[in-house]
């Protein structure tokens, strides 16, 4: 395992709690900011702890970074009047790379886009009011298919599927009475305490959902107008809270993430409900310790090492106070039976606090390989990093 040092690093005006780079242009990235106002409450402050204080204690803002080289700078900030808990690009079926969503801590959901005409820009075009102010919305996905649909978990502990309107329809109030503009249905799946995850099959006809009650969740969604038709829990795999969950280009393969600081790789019963050859509940197929809280799990293996039934993944972890690892997931030759194994191949610890968010830079148009260029950062010392592995 290699030990990795910064190229660049500089500290932030308030803590980071995620980030994204802008799909189409490999130099720009998005940070989003979380503020806890200690005068109003002297808690932690901890993206992960801090979800029941009052949607007024808290602020945040966007930045636009981009990289000059291997060194960021930045470029415009955007304060928002809420906490910024999760921020996502729409997908390519969606049509429009450049638009974002951003995660409140009071209920929204607010639409940005990002645009390089002479210079980049980031444009606030609407914040949707989905649920009440009071409520936290901790993770958020887009349908990897359905243009504007967009899954959303709760502190509460609730999921919800909530049709979008267009970011750009100047027709609708872009602060709308949340009594009088209510898209999302009722909650699809719950847990018994915070749900801090969600994510969609990649066909887009099932959600999982993790939550800090160690569990993780699963419900189908044969069309998202009609209920869904199958679901099942379990409780029993992991050891505490489910903070991350990424399914993998395989046959029903999902990987998992959690408080209890260890990564899996799950084989999940199919989402189509199909049994021929499958599974019933969950099986485990792999796991390490990964030495902290395993918050966030992103694919970034080269699409050259993709395509047919993939026997071997590289993944980037955010593991909370243990920095970011760089992990590669692979099977043994088929006629060896189904083995899978974790292998670290590199360690970024200059964090010295919570690393929330990770990304890594898209490889240029023609590259298959070689160097990769990763932006971590982390919360309380307010510190982004660029490194290479």
């Amino acid at each position: 395992m290699a030990s990795i040092s910064s190229l660049h690093s500089l500290t932030l005006e308030l803590p980071p709690s995620c980030i994204e780079f802008v799909p189409g242009h490999r130099d720009l990235f998005v940070v989003g900011t979380y503020y806890l106002d200690r005068s109003a409450d002297e808690d932690s402050g901890e993206v992960a702890e801090d979800t029941e204080k009052k949607s007024q204690q808290r602020s945040g803002s966007l930045l636009l970074f981009q990289l000059d080289g291997d060194e960021p700078k930045l470029i415009r900030t955007l304060p928002t009047p809420f906490a910024v808990f999760d921020l996502h690009f729409t997908p390519p079926a969606h049509g429009d790379p450049a638009l974002l969503g951003a995660a409140s801590s009071t209920g929204s959901l607010a639409l940005y886009r990002v645009s390089r005409t002479q210079h980049p820009e980031i444009q606030h075009l609407r914040t949707l009011q989905l649920f009440p102010q009071n409520s936290l919305i901790t993770f958020f996905a887009w349908h990897p298919r359905t243009p504007l649909l967009a899954g959303l978990a709760l502190a509460d502990g609730s999921a919800h599927l909530c049709a979008l309107p267009s970011p750009d329809d100047p027709a609708t109030d872009a602060d709308p009475d949340p009594e009088a503009f209510t898209p999302c249905l009722a909650p699809l799946l719950a847990h018994d305490l915070e749900a801090w995850f969600l994510t969609f099959a990649p066909a887009g006809t099932a959600l999982y959902t993790g939550g800090d009650d160690s569990a993780l969740k699963f419900r189908s969604l044969p069309d998202p107008s009609t209920p869904p038709a199958a679901q099942w829990q379990d409780r029993r795999i992991h050891a505490a809270g489910v903070t991350a969950i990424l399914p993998l280009a395989g046959p029903n393969l999902l990987l998992t993430g959690s408080y209890d600081d260890r990564v899996r790789l799950l084989r999940v019963p199919d989402p189509s409900g199909s049994r021929g050859g499958g599974v019933r509940r969950p099986v485990v197929l792999a796991e390490a310790d990964l030495g902290g809280g395993v918050w966030r799990l992103k694919d970034i293996t080269p699409e050259a090492a993709a395509g047919g039934e993939q026997r071997e993944f590289v993944v980037l972890a955010s593991c909370m106070h243990a920095g970011a690892r760089v992990l590669r997931l692979r099977a043994s030759s088929p006629d060896e039976g189904e083995e899978w194994q974790f292998e670290v191949l590199a360690s970024f610890e200059e964090h010295q606090s919570m690393n929330y968010g990770s990304d890594v830079q898209p490889l240029a148009s023609g590259e298959e390989g070689g160097q990769r260029t990763v932006v971590s950062t982390s919360f309380y010392d307010r510190l982004l990093c660029v490194w290479k592995w």
